[in-house]
């Protein structure tokens, strides 16, 4: 597995607002899971992780997220079922579905789920980090609660 840091160490736009924008990692692979989360907690991001299904379906029921970062294949299920979790609870989550194993099949099945962004490994954490800003940016304009 090879992660691609180009981490941006720029400022700190959500360093003093009043709630921090919070997102949630579900990946069985520890480095990917630590990388996010140290990547974007320098970016203001409150971030938490699961390193199974049944953890990140845990988290989803625990407390609200903005942004929900997911691997496709996991332990006892699957990203796409993550997904369909946190949007019964919160349906104005954005997604983002990350892969090694990515096909037309799984990009297909993406598009029907209305992922918002769909990412093939490696990772580049400073493209993750601008898309989850970018992704919490699109979802306080439209939805402003």
């Amino acid at each position: 597995m090879n992660l691609i840091s180009e981490t941006n160490q720029g400022t700190n736009p959500y360093k003093n607002s009043l709630k921090q924008p919070r997102v949630l990692v579900v990946d069985d692979e520890p480095l990917i899971c630590w990388s996010l989360r140290s990547a974007m907690m320098n970016k203001g991001f409150e971030v938490i992780t699961a390193a199974s299904f049944k953890d990140g379906i845990r988290e989803i029921y625990s407390r609200s997220f903005d942004v929900l970062i997911a691997d496709l294949k996991l332990d006892e299920s699957d990203g796409f079922n993550v997904i369909i979790s946190a949007r019964d609870k919160n349906p104005s989550i954005k997604t983002i579905l990350i892969t090694a194993f990515g096909d037309e099949n799984c990009r297909h099945k993406a598009n029907e789920l209305y992922v918002d962004l769909f990412v093939e490994k490696p990772l580049v954490l400073s493209e993750m980090v601008n898309s989850v800003s970018f992704l919490i940016d699109k979802k306080t304009t439209t939805n402003p609660n």
